[in-house]
């Protein structure tokens, strides 16, 4: 009898990091459903309200071979929230006049932790070059106007609709963590790879002319690094308080402007910059619908509206869009495919109020890949996973309802 097959050392390193990387999978599905929910019950007053600030979600793209997954964990930290006291004022008559209040300000200041990772289907199930995306300070200010004939009873005003809109001025970093070099095919002259030479060819008949030489970036570990300052402006429509505080469905749009700027901390270097650009244009729009606020009247309900109360939660839709300059200088035409100009997305998602605010979302993206070095190649991909929507409703009521 045969002795019996022990598995050498490199299969059981190999099962050892495939059943590491299933664990981390799950504890990162785990954990960013628990964090939605720690916030969600740990908040002694409503969640801020986000109004075009990202949301968190975790994805696995079904036709990406190359992928386990992708997620963006996102916190948005307000320091400054002046928005519910802004919500506050429109529910109460002027001091003199008595008349009905149709205008407010607020203020808020925000900073925003943010990281993209995707994790590579490899034998080590690898988390290479990772995007990390803090927001530093955004600075917004807000206004809230009331509109139509609102529902005056004593000095409480009621609107059936408001328009929200603002300034947002942010100040962002985006690199990914590493210190290697920018292209393939070069090495670091030194320790911290602050310069690098071309690799030596040692076959002759591999040399090819330098106007015709194929250009790619180095995606293991080569250095991305960009900090710029985003000028956005945006409006949000709200309607229907038919069912209390919260509006029943709004329509927003935004428009962004990102500006790299040279000589500042994380700036892009000048082998990056005519290829990624020094601007951004961005768009957005979104519509959203509430779901169940007339659910807590269970008695009054039928069978089916009690089942789909059970799916009450906020839907969205939402269409996004950037543009950058074309890249320019001699490697840009060296690039086979073209660095594409452009990216876009379309995405529906819909977030469950007992779930904390997870929920399901559905997106298609095209164009310019959003994940730092990676920003010359083509992303066209249908995502599919969950979403994490734990801002808080608009609430048009007062703060202290004890205090008219």
């Amino acid at each position: 009898m045969g002795a019996p097959v022990v598995p050498n050392r490199r299969n059981r390193d190999r099962l050892m990091r495939n059943t590491l990387a299933r664990a981390a999978r799950t504890f990162s599905s785990i954990s960013l459903v628990a964090g939605s929910a720690c916030a969600s019950l740990s908040a002694r007053t409503p969640t801020p309200a986000y109004h075009f600030l990202e949301r968190n979600y975790f994805v696995w793209p079904p036709k990406d071979t190359s992928l386990l997954y992708e997620a963006l964990p996102a916190a948005h930290l307000f320091l400054v929230d002046g928005l519910p006291l802004a919500y506050d004022r429109l529910t109460r008559t002027e001091d003199a006049t008595g008349e009905p209040r149709r205008n407010a300000y607020a203020l808020r200041l925000v900073t925003s932790p943010m990281f993209r990772i995707r994790q590579l289907k490899d034998s080590s199930a690898a988390v290479r070059t990772p995007s990390f995306m803090p927001r530093i300070l955004a600075i917004e200010q807000l206004w809230v106007h009331g509109l139509g004939t609102p529902l005056v009873l004593g000095n409480n005003v009621k609107y059936s609709r408001l328009l929200l809109s603002g300034e947002r001025l942010s100040l962002t970093h985006h690199s990914n963590g590493q210190a290697g070099c920018f292209r393939q095919g070069y090495r670091p002259k030194d320790a911290h790879a602050n310069e690098c030479e071309p690799i030596p060819i040692i076959d002759p008949t591999k040399v090819l002319p330098r106007d015709t030489m194929q250009v790619k970036l180095n995606g293991s570990d080569g250095d991305f690094s960009s900090t710029f300052v985003s000028a956005m402006v945006h409006a949000t429509y709200l309607s229907d308080f038919s069912h209390g505080d919260t509006p029943k469905w709004s329509v927003g749009v935004a428009a962004a402007y990102d500006w790299h700027p040279h000589g500042i901390f994380g700036a892009l270097s000048d082998e990056q910059r005519p290829l990624y650009g020094s601007w951004r244009v961005h768009g957005q729009a979104e519509g959203m619908l509430v779901s169940g606020l007339g659910c807590p009247d269970l008695h009054t309900r039928t069978l089916l509206e009690r089942v789909a109360c059970a799916a009450r939660g906020r839907s969205r839709f939402t269409v996004e869009g950037e543009r950058a300059p074309r890249a320019t200088g001699p490697l840009a035409p060296r690039f086979d495919p073209a660095i594409l100009p452009w990216r876009g997305s379309v995405e529906l998602s819909h977030a469950f109020y007992w779930a904390l605010g997870t929920g399901l979302f559905v997106r298609w993206n095209d164009g310019q890949d959003y994940y730092n070095i990676g920003f010359v190649n083509r992303r066209r991909i249908t995502m599919v996973g969950l979403m994490l929507d734990v801002g808080g409703p608009d609430l048009l009521r007062k703060k202290d309802p004890t205090n008219p």
